[in-house]
């Protein structure tokens, strides 16, 4: 894979330097051709963490957790193909395998092949990094699942392995498209930010999560083409991502929400029980969307789970384990 710096409209490379860490932004070439956008920020000695989001989201997601471990951390984060600054897939693909191509053209770009990143994925971005670990674990020293159970369900009659390859072709069409005009509708309720605050609440946040996480939540996700949105739902749901999880051979760490609307307890449950070395946390009154409202929370664990994979010999600083 190929990287290229991206540029402000006059053609120069940007660069940005706080007072905390500077922050480099460039693109990154995928497999088929898809521009990634990426951002790295921390010392460039330091341990390197890279941030995978969910859907209809954005490395803008990740903002706080990034704000909190950059001190100390190389902290890596990418846009999903047409998602945020992303370019949309060039070829219309957004199904799993091609985000774990992206996954692996981002590590190639970002962590020297003699390092060992920890990999966060929140929500889908646990079933892409699962993806990716299928294929190879070379820059891969430990995985953190934050409100991510690999993606555990599936839609009805999904994956379908056992229906006639016309029958199941024709229902992942039918779900295709039921994916797409919710989409679109719910795009076409953008500015009635009450309503969809109010549905955000009921399916990924908490009665008590911050009203500015809902607002920014909502924004991103219904500025993400519905197309794109339809599409990487469809890939998300068509199979079990937690059937992958035995190939992970690293450390892993659950965080889980026990209010969390979209994995349930058992579904988390499942994913320890199929990692070959996993532990799970479970954080008292939170929801799904961990990075943005539990951002102190998620760094916390991600700093810690770091010093355990380079001190193994350490127990972990986990609850619960097993």
């Amino acid at each position: 894979m190929t990287t290229a710096p991206s540029t402000s409209p006059s053609g120069s490379s940007r660069a940005h330097t706080t007072t905390e860490a500077s922050t480099d932004e460039r693109y990154v070439i995928g497999a088929d051709g898809t521009m990634l956008f990426v951002s790295a920020k921390g010392p460039a000695n330091a341990p390197v963490v890279v941030l995978v989001h969910g859907l209809g989201l954005s490395t803008r997601s990740w903002k706080p957790v990034i704000d909190r471990l950059a001190a100390a951390h190389r902290v890596v984060a990418y846009d999903l193909r047409g998602h945020g600054r992303s370019a949309p897939s060039p070829t219309n693909d957004y199904e799993v395998p091609a985000q774990a191509a992206d996954l692996d053209a981002v590590l190639a770009a970002t962590v020297r092949h003699d390092e060992q990143a920890v990999l966060v994925g929140h929500s889908l971005g646990g079933q892409i990094i699962l993806a990716r670990a299928q294929q190879r674990l070379d820059r891969i020293g430990a995985v953190v699942f934050a409100g991510s159970a690999g993606s555990r369900h599936t839609a009805p009659g999904l994956p379908g392995h056992r229906l006639p390859k016309l029958l199941r072709s024709a229902v992942r069409r039918l779900w295709l498209l039921t994916l797409q005009l919710a989409a679109r509708g719910a795009i076409q309720l953008r500015a009635a930010e009450r309503l969809t605050g109010a549905v955000a609440r009921r399916t990924v946040f908490t009665p008590d999560d911050p009203a500015p996480a809902v607002r920014e939540a909502c924004r991103e996700f219904l500025s993400t083409d519905p197309d794109v949105l339809a599409r990487t739902a469809l890939a998300s749901v068509s199979d079990d991502g937690s059937r992958l999880a035995p190939h992970l051979h690293v450390p892993a760490l659950i965080l889980h929400g026990d209010h969390d609307k979209q994995v349930s307890e058992p579904a988390a449950l499942t994913l320890l029980s199929r990692l070959p070395d996993s532990h799970l946390q479970t954080l008292p009154g939170a929801g799904h969307m961990l990075p943005m409202t539990n951002s102190g929370d998620v760094a916390d664990h991600v700093a810690r789970w770091v010093h355990h994979v380079a001190e193994p010999t350490a127990a972990p600083p986990l609850a619960s384990t097993a």
